[in-house]
């Protein structure tokens, strides 16, 4: 698939609800209480999820929003320590696709 705007997991992430989640989260434009928001409401469809997208969504709305604190804002917005993220930042740029395998790329070098 060469387009994410037909994905499932993206059309589920808690970023959509603020416009584009790759304008949003890759591009830099949400504010740090924004990303802060997007980062509970993964974790909480986490803790409701029913399937494997939602799982997806949720660990990805999660991590990429904590990514893109630390890119856009330079601050960790997670209770992780931030040696614990980039193994986890590593293994999530094997998947995804850009606009978010910059962003993850960019988490690990900051």
């Amino acid at each position: 698939m060469t387009s994410t705007q037909d994905c499932p997991v993206r059309q589920k992430s808690p970023a959509a609800r603020h416009g584009s989640p790759e304008e949003k989260l890759a591009g830099g434009s949400l504010t740090l209480a924004e990303l802060k928001a997007v980062k509970e409401e993964g974790k909480e469809l986490l803790s409701k999820a029913r399937s494997q997208e939602d799982r997806l969504a949720a660990l990805l709305a999660y991590h990429l929003s904590a990514a893109a604190g630390l890119i856009h804002h330079r601050r960790l917005i997670v209770s992780r320590e931030r040696e614990e993220l980039d193994p986890v930042f590593l293994d999530l740029s094997s998947v995804p696709p850009e606009p978010w395998l910059g962003l993850l790329a960019r988490a690990i070098r900051s």
